[in-house]
């Protein structure tokens, strides 16, 4: 026997720190999924099991330890709380921002392409009168900065935010990485 499976919680913290690997990786995997990157999420997702399949042998194999299955629970949380702070540190793929203000369209146009931003504006009617609808695509790692840029322009605006899953042409999107398919 090795010395894991003679220590009453070294085995746990194994079972835990396996378990924050694999969902981890797993909810990484699912940005991928949703982006199109077939071959990245395959290989996320054997990563992914391969781990997933070492824990629970681990806790199965141990099942008298009640720590071991705590552990595992437990690993499933963290790995889902560290998963989503991965998935947002690498910010892969471009989103769609719907702003909608009561500012001069071209003041926020402006502002906009004074930043790197292309934009569109389309002129609406709303609840309390005109506004303005503003697009701007844009890609997942400068939405914060957009945000914050809008913001500062119009503390009241109301800003949506969509995933794109794939691109093709338009302001700043010639870069093939940006406008290839990926399936």
């Amino acid at each position: 026997m090795n010395t894991i499976e003679h220590s009453f919680l070294l085995m746990p913290m194994c079972i835990f720190l396996l378990r924050i690997a694999d969902v981890s990786i797993g909810t990484t995997k699912l940005l991928f999924i949703v982006r199109g990157y077939r071959f990245v999420a395959a290989f996320l997702a054997f990563i992914e099991v391969s781990i997933w399949l070492y824990a629970t042998t681990l806790v199965f194999q141990h099942i008298e330890n009640f720590w071991n299955a705590l552990a595992f629970a437990g690993g499933f949380a963290g790995g889902t709380a560290i998963g989503m702070t991965i998935e947002r540190w690498i910010g892969v793929g471009h989103v769609l921002i719907r702003i909608f203000t009561r500012c001069p369209a071209e003041e926020i146009r402006s502002a906009l392409k004074d930043n790197g931003f292309g934009a569109t504006s389309i002129q609406g009617t709303g609840y309390d009168g005109d506004l303005t609808v503003v697009l701007v695509l844009t890609t997942s790692k400068k939405a914060n900065a957009l945000k914050h840029l809008i913001q500062q322009k119009d503390s009241n605006a109301l800003m949506t935010i969509d995933t794109i899953r794939n691109v093709h042409g338009g302001f700043g999107m010639s870069n093939a990485l940006y406008a290839s398919v990926r399936k």
